[in-house]
């Protein structure tokens, strides 16, 4: 049924809970299931994620059809085609940065496979995920199919955060800016990069739909095991995030805190007593339930933290930096305890561990804000201007 059937290119297995971002994508899936989509999914195989073959088998929730491309061998392909006309003597001083443009995966075999999946149904919109992909609809001539990018953080920004080359900057905004232009709708999960696109590119509109996630608050009756929770990945962010927690703000703490620290992160969390690491966690829900509060120690980033609104949808209050909120409205930062400094971080943490009053007005100040902000219910307002609207 056109208008009702849609293709998502999402690279990731969204259904493996370890990646903070699956869950914002296994969202809006069941947005989609919910408003009475088909769902059809592209995703990559050899990328990121695992496919087990009996996931494939069983297939996966909310999707009809799943199609798989070999993102190693797109690579593989791009690589040799670029080698044999690559100029090594011009192109010397390229050699030695680590990127000189943003990357693109629309490699000749994902773009004949893409082109074929579209051909073979009548979608209604086709939803792409990350602005890697968005050169897929260069030339694309199906009018009746509205486009839609979302934009988990920009891309061009990360790149020059990680690798620190200021003067491509301005380049890599530019490119990103155009592949924007190729699409009806841009969903931004950032309130900051919303604004920066939407000035720049003319044509697509924008909405801003943060990190939204079903509230699950803590089983009355339940009491923490731990004082403090970082669950994470192992992003760049992350790891400088956590080395400066456990440098700068950990001995400034009382040595009689108990600290759980969840996700591929643990890699970079030190031994230390009192000090609980697991890598991977069947229940992530129970851990939440299990702590005190969390912590988002970020020194950088762009995009929205979900381990932020994941803290608020179980009930957990958070110590975080400035960095740490961003994504956030402007308005509602200041309801948040932000410590900046070695020294303002720890003492937020002790003043709420120590301060029953104090912990229970700010638990109840971010319930409110997350049920008036970030529940499911608040995001499928936006998401139904752009698919029933």
């Amino acid at each position: 049924m056109t208008g009702k059937s849609i293709l998502l290119l999402y690279p990731h297995n969204f259904t493996d809970v370890r990646l903070g971002v699956n869950q914002r994508f296994a969202g809006i899936i069941r947005y989609l299931n919910e408003s009475g989509f088909a769902v059809d999914l592209l995703a990559m195989s050899n990328f990121k994620s695992k496919w087990p073959a009996e996931t494939i088998k069983k297939g996966l929730p909310g999707i009809r059809n799943l199609y798989l491309y070999d993102h190693s061998a797109g690579l593989k392909s791009a690589f040799i085609r670029n080698l044999t006309s690559f100029d090594f003597t011009a192109n010397r001083n390229l050699l030695e940065k680590k990127i000189t443009s943003l990357p693109d995966y629309s490699f000749s075999g994902l773009r004949k496979m893409f082109n074929r999946i579209v051909a073979a149904h009548s979608y209604g919109f086709i939803l792409i995920s990350y602005i890697q992909w968005a050169k897929l609809l260069d030339g694309f001539d199906h009018p009746g199919i509205r486009k839609v990018l979302t934009i988990e953080d920009s891309l061009s920004a990360s790149l020059i955060e990680q690798f620190g080359n200021d003067r491509l900057q301005a380049a890599f905004l530019e490119e990103e800016t155009r592949r924007i232009m190729l699409f009806d709708h841009v969903v931004c999960i950032s309130l900051e990069e919303m604004e920066l696109f939407s000035q720049k590119a003319q044509g697509p509109g924008f909405h801003y739909v943060p990190v939204f996630l079903d509230p699950n608050p803590r089983p009355v009756g339940t009491k923490p095991e731990y004082d403090i929770l970082f669950a994470g990945s192992d992003h760049p962010s992350n790891q400088r995030g956590i080395r400066w927690f456990f440098d700068r703000v950990f001995p400034l703490l009382s040595p009689d805190l108990k600290i759980l620290c969840v996700g591929s992160i643990v890699r970079f969390a030190p031994d230390k007593v009192k000090v609980v690491k697991i890598g991977f966690a069947d229940d992530l829900h129970a851990l939440y339930h299990k702590s005190r509060l969390t912590i988002n120690p970020l020194l950088d980033g762009t995009g929205m933290k979900v381990k932020l609104i994941e803290s608020l949808a179980h009930g957990v209050p958070v110590v975080t930096t400035t960095a740490g909120l961003s994504g956030i409205k402007p308005e509602l930062k200041h309801h948040f305890i932000v410590g900046n400094q070695p020294s303002e971080f720890a003492a937020a943490i002790e003043r709420l561990i120590s301060d029953n009053e104090l912990y229970l007005d700010y638990s109840e100040n971010l319930n409110r804000i997350f049920n008036e902000h970030f529940t499911t219910e608040v995001a499928a307002r936006t998401l139904d201007t752009i698919f029933t609207g």
